[in-house]
């Protein structure tokens, strides 16, 4: 009898686990937490000219906070932001700067969007609500596409703690203060 008792308590507690993993995934469409990483392809013939765009870039979302990593330039952006802000924020060096530039978020508008199983939500820069496999993105006048290469979902309590700290030892501007800034950086190289 007390073996009876053991097996119905092993498999109760097999059962509240399973229906516990069911609920954090069915939860997961609103606040999925993972990484994903994407490639960038220029959408014109001769993209020298712009070299901050990167040739891929990392996703990454605790579910509440996204910061977005570039590489393959020498500027090497990281964008940082909450699912429940009006804004955002890059941070990158230019010039012997390093630079945190505040951006307003966008309405969601962006419609050359092909989304894939719902992963959860995507940045507000990109101007879309769901994470995607592949979109035409915008970044100043370049025009280019990322697509999905790889995901992976990551509970929020296993990432490092400070990951999406924002950097120390960057100098908040908003655009009309960078402006002003390659303004400066312009008349003292003449």
């Amino acid at each position: 009898m007390l073996t009876d008792y053991a097996q119905l308590l092993k498999l109760t507690i097999a059962l509240l686990l399973i229906s516990w993993d069911i609920s954090v995934s069915a939860q997961s469409n609103t606040s999925w937490s993972g990484s994903a990483h994407y490639a960038v392809t220029p959408l014109v013939q001769d993209s020298t000219e712009w070299d901050y765009l990167p040739l891929e870039l990392d996703f990454e979302t605790n579910g509440s906070e996204w910061r977005i990593s570039e590489r393959g330039t020498s500027f090497e952006r990281i964008w940082h932001g909450r699912f429940d802000s009006e804004n955002y924020r890059v941070f990158f060096h230019f010039l012997g700067h390093a630079v945190e530039l505040l951006e307003p978020c966008q309405n969601e508008s962006n419609d050359s969007v092909i989304h894939p199983e719902d992963l959860g939500r995507a940045p507000c820069c990109w101007g879309i609500a769901q994470l995607p496999v592949e979109i035409k993105l915008q970044d100043g006048p370049a025009r280019y596409t990322i697509n999905l290469t790889r995901h992976q979902a990551i509970r929020p309590n296993k990432w490092p703690e400070n990951h999406f700290v924002f950097p120390d030892g960057y100098e908040p501007m908003e655009r009309e203060d960078l402006a002003a800034l390659l303004y400066r950086i312009s008349m003292t190289s003449e």
